[in-house]
C-alpha cells in the first residue's frame, strides 16, 4: 500500500450521476413517504367529518367510552412507522460514515448522505404527525389539583 507524499492533492469527494437502479430506489423511498403523509392527512380528515356528523345527528351516545378513538389508532401506527423511518435514516447516514463511503451503497458516494435524509427528514414527519394525532385522539384531559 503506497502512502501519499504530502504534495500530493486530497481527493475530492465529488457528486457523480446516480445510475438508473439507485435513482429509482430514491424516488420510491420519496413517493412511499409521500403516501404516507398523504394518508395520515386523509384519515385525519375522514375522522374529523365522521365525529362532525355523529354530533349533528346526536349520536353521541352510541359511541361506547370503552371503544379506542379511530386517531389514537391512526396516530399509534405514524408514530411507529415514523420513528422507524428515522431511524432508518440515521442509521444510512451513520453506515456511510463510518465506512468511509464505501457503504450502503459504493456507487453513488456523497448521494448517500442525500438518501439519508430523503428517508430521515420524512420519517420525523410523520413521527411528529403520529404524535399530534395521539395526543389529540386522547381527548381534554382533567386536572386534579
Amino acid at each position: 500500500m503506497s502512502r501519499r507524499s504530502p504534495a500530493d492533492p486530497v481527493p475530492a469527494v465529488r457528486l457523480t450521476t446516480m445510475d438508473p437502479l439507485t435513482l429509482i430506489v430514491v424516488a420510491l423511498l420519496g413517493i412511499g413517504t409521500f403516501i404516507l403523509i398523504a394518508a395520515a392527512i386523509i384519515a385525519l380528515v375522514i375522522s374529523r367529518r365522521s365525529a362532525a356528523a355523529r354530533s349533528a345527528r346526536g349520536d353521541l351516545s352510541t359511541v361506547a367510552p370503552q371503544r379506542r378513538s379511530p386517531l389514537l389508532r391512526v396516530g399509534g401506527v405514524l408514530l411507529i412507522l415514523g420513528i422507524i423511518g428515522f431511524v432508518v435514516g440515521l442509521v444510512w447516514i451513520l453506515t456511510f460514515f463510518l465506512s468511509q463511503g464505501r457503504a450502503p451503497i459504493a456507487g453513488v458516494f456523497a448521494w448517500n448522505i442525500l438518501i439519508g435524509f430523503a428517508v430521515l427528514v420524512p420519517g420525523f414527519i410523520v413521527a411528529v404527525l403520529g404524535l399530534v394525532l395521539t395526543l389529540v385522539g386522547r381527548g381534554p384531559t382533567v386536572s386534579r389539583g
